[in-house]
């Protein structure tokens, strides 16, 4: 017996489903969270987008055409999906904690997503539980250090070494003054406050970077504790370059101790000191002498990449977008001495593009990413050969040449890896949507090992050509996301094996350790995907996981980091044997055991120390110990 008619009065419709409803094609009921979130035990991740629908009749749809279409005008007609999820998150004490749209949480999540989708497991509930900050440090006010004016001098050596590429804020000459007259007392504590609280925090900077036992942390800290309480005490009044640079050296430190939050508060007085003194306005800086014009410029490119890097790694919104700034951030000094930070800062101006032009969009067209990644692409062609790193070259035997030569690795590894990360973040939703198009082809047809393509009915030869095209360029732009992954990995796997990095690198973009992180859950994902070629991605994994097994000698956020790289390839792993079991089953009808080694050699990835994992074949393959989801695990620091 048919439904009775509803009359239309009758009629109710909410105005929008959440995306998980959207996703499943489930009932929403519009509640925040839905009933249907609720039952699946997901209402932490209930959330609606921005998108406003257009309901009432439907548009016809217009007869497809039958002439021959050109492929690069059907690929720039192609939309690509930009990876989505809610911006706030709970963290362990029950509190929110805002995510933003584009950092390498959202993209955990978006792998997680499509485990859950390609193992189809249901039962598993994402409970987005974020992290635990670090307990707070000792407030010990007494200036702590016994060291020597050599120890002094190695330490502000450090810091210039370790920030070479990343932070131009100031002349090495204007610290050597301020240490001899520190030295010998006749550093005039009140006329030179600004300086003072700059210098500790050098010094507190380079500290926490070489760090490697308790003593070497706590000197870090004294340090930092009397520079930044001068800095509150005697810099904020009237504010002034110092002012600019000890807040900017304080986010960075902050930065170092997982402090996500703190750092970019203290960014954004830094960002407001220097506003208010016109450094990013440049007929302002030509008013001052060349020499302090050219330390204005500099702060202002640092400013800006940092800036770029809560914004691209946080999702937080950047602060030095302003329409009435006139420094150009690709232009190129003319003195070697600032030509890293000024590369730099060139390649996140392409990051800086990509957040406004793509991750603030719900879609993006396709020739849009594949016009700016091809820029990209042209800008590291165009690197200079001085910042280049040859990975088979010997580091020289001298004390001083190898001290030199770390110094420049260091210098041209920030620099290569700011492009690498560019280009990482601007191919992102490419590898998503390749990924997602490998899982629907899978379900659709199982018993083919082919690459999901799209298909088409039609005979008609331009449309399948058009259709191949876009393929094919997704397909490429994708594996453009796991090479920029692979060479990160390896450039910083090379200055690990070489003794450049040290026990914690705050900066250096917190990089070594947060960049190693981003490139490794796109390596897992690539692996997950059988996207590029296994053995590069598992010797790739393999060598992201020394690094962060070196910094978590000093990190508890690099001991997490670890621990999720070694769950998120565990379950690649297993996956891949799995569906490789599955294909010789459909196509033999017998178990082919010996026959796994066809997915790739695994042997390296056996080879890691597995034995805190236990067996989750018949669950979500994430090896979570007691917890039933990533995000119930105990973070400590931030996911950057």
């Amino acid at each position: 017996m048919p439904r009775p008619k509803v009359p239309e009065s009758a009629r109710r419709r909410i105005a929008k489903a959440c995306v998980q409803c959207q996703s499943t094609k489930q009932k929403c009921d519009g509640k925040s969270p839905c009933s249907s979130c609720l039952r699946r035990r997901q209402a932490e991740s209930c959330a609606y987008s921005d998108h406003v629908r257009s309901y009432g009749h439907r548009r016809r749809r217009e007869p497809k055409s039958t002439t021959n279409r050109n492929p690069n005008e059907a690929d720039g007609t192609i939309d690509i999906s930009v990876p989505k999820l809610p911006q706030s998150l709970y963290d362990t004490r029950g509190k929110v904690v805002y995510l933003g749209d584009c950092s390498a949480l959202s993209f955990l999540q978006n792998i997680q997503e499509l485990m859950e989708r390609e193992t189809h497991s249901s039962d598993t509930s994402i409970h987005t539980r974020e992290f635990e900050e670090l307990p707070p440090e000792p407030d010990d006010r007494s200036l702590s250090y016994a060291g020597n004016v050599h120890d002094l001098r190695n330490l502000i050596l450090t810091f210039f070494s370790v920030t070479s590429g990343v932070l131009d804020i100031i002349d090495p000459a204007d610290i050597e003054t301020t240490l001899v007259q520190w030295i010998d007392g006749s550093l005039d504590a009140h006329a030179h406050r600004g300086s003072e609280a700059v210098f500790y925090l050098i010094l507190a900077y380079a500290s926490q970077a070489q760090a490697s036992t308790t003593q070497d942390r706590r000197h870090a800290h004294s340090f930092y504790h009397h520079g930044r309480q001068i800095a509150l005490l005697h810099l904020t009044d009237d504010p002034s370059l110092e002012t600019v640079q000890a807040f900017m050296l304080i986010s960075l430190y902050m930065l170092g101790c997982s402090r996500r939050n703190g750092s970019f508060l203290n960014l954004g007085i830094a960002i407001s000191a220097a506003k208010a003194l016109g450094l990013h306005r440049s007929e302002t800086n030509r008013s001052f002498p060349e020499h302090e014009a050219r330390l204005r410029e500099r702060i202002w490119s640092t400013l800006r990449y940092h800036d770029l890097f809560f914004c691209a790694m946080m999702g937080r919104t950047s602060s030095t977008m302003t329409t009435d700034c006139t420094i150009s951030p690709t232009q190129l000094p003319n003195r070697g001495d600032t030509a890293p930070m000024q590369l730099s800062a060139h390649a996140f101006s392409f990051m800086e593009r990509t957040v406004n032009e793509i991750y603030t969009k719900r879609t993006v067209s396709m020739g849009v990413l594949k016009d700016l990644a091809h820029e990209l692409r042209e800008a590291i062609r165009t690197i200079p050969a001085m910042f280049t790193i040859t990975l088979t070259t010997s580091p020289p035997s001298g004390p001083i040449a190898a001290m030199y030569y770390k110094d420049i690795l260091l210098r041209n590894a920030n620099v290569l890896c700011s492009y690498h990360f560019s280009m990482m973040l601007l191919t992102r939703p490419f590898v998503v949507t390749r990924l997602r198009a490998h899982i629907a082809s899978d379900s659709t047809s199982p018993e083919t090992d082919a690459p999901a393509q799209p298909s088409n009915n039609n005979s008609d030869t331009g449309t399948d050509t058009g259709r191949g095209t876009v393929y094919d360029e997704l397909t490429t732009n994708a594996l453009s996301c796991i090479d920029a992954a692979i060479k990160t990995v390896r450039i910083l796997h090379y200055l690990l094996t070489t003794g450049a990095l040290l026990s914690n690198m705050p900066l250096t973009v917190d990089s070594p350790r947060a960049w190693t992180f981003v490139s490794s859950l796109t390596l897992c994902s690539a692996y997950f995907g059988q996207l590029g070629t296994a053995a590069c991605n598992e010797e790739a994994i393999a060598q992201a996981r020394q690094i962060l097994d070196h910094f978590a000698l000093s990190s508890p956020q690099a001991r997490r980091y670890s621990g999720i790289l070694a769950k998120l390839s565990d379950a690649a792993s297993r996956s891949r044997r799995e569906s490789f079991m599955e294909q010789q089953e459909q196509q033999d009808g017998h178990h082919h055991p010996s026959s796994a080694s066809a997915v790739g050699d695994l042997s390296m990835l056996d080879s890691w120390d597995m034995s805190n994992l236990v067996d989750v074949s018949d669950r979500f393959p994430l090896d979570l110990g007691g917890a039933e989801s990533i995000w119930d695990l105990n973070w400590v620091g931030s996911l950057m």
